[in-house]
């Protein structure tokens, strides 16, 4: 995209006579000039090198690629909250997963998305299921790298289940004491 606003020429000239004067020749590379030009201009007199920079063409370069990327990312943290939230993560659950510190940050995010937060206990996994959950939650670990994603794929195959009561189950202490499979994370 060209630039023909004189206030952007203008501030884009300050920034190539500030990397002039400090040398910094990566930033000059970068922003297109060659080895040649720069040594020229770093010999100029000020008035030579406004000059040149004044007749130049600007243009800005966005990075939209970089922009989808974190987009898709936001996106898929917002969708993955979204399940969390709807499928009655507990608070403990939120701030370690997505970051949130506060309560009212917590108790904000259930009131935008017309969810009541769960009051009480988290209701225990009986045992003749939990046995079925660790061995998803082992195949999980092989197959999914993100432990929230893994999170969200446990509870699909056990959605009668609150997403807590898997959290439970799977972190739970004194399971390491049962002798049907191992602890993996």
């Amino acid at each position: 995209m060209k630039i023909r606003d004189e206030r952007f020429r203008c501030l884009a000239a300050l920034q190539v006579l500030e990397w002039l004067a400090r040398g910094d020749m990566r930033q000059l590379q970068d922003a297109g000039l060659s080895r040649d030009t720069i040594a020229r201009l770093r010999e100029s007199a000020i008035g030579e090198i406004q000059c040149l920079l004044a007749a130049m063409q600007l243009s800005i370069q966005f990075d939209f690629q970089q922009a989808d990327a974190d987009l898709a990312c936001r996106l898929e943290d917002s969708a993955c909250l979204e399940y969390y939230v709807k499928h009655q993560a507990t608070s403990a659950m939120l701030r370690k997963y997505f970051h949130l510190r506060s309560r009212r940050a917590i108790d904000a995010i259930y009131a935008h998305r017309n969810c009541r937060r769960r009051i009480g206990r988290t209701p225990v996994v009986d045992d003749k299921t939990v046995i079925h959950v660790f061995e998803e939650w082992s195949r999980l670990c092989r197959q999914v790298p993100d432990e929230r994603r893994r999170y969200i794929l446990l509870h699909k195959a056990f959605p009668q289940w609150p997403i807590s009561s898997l959290y439970s189950a799977i972190n739970d202490e004194a399971w390491e004491a049962r002798p049907v499979i191992q602890k993996s994370k």
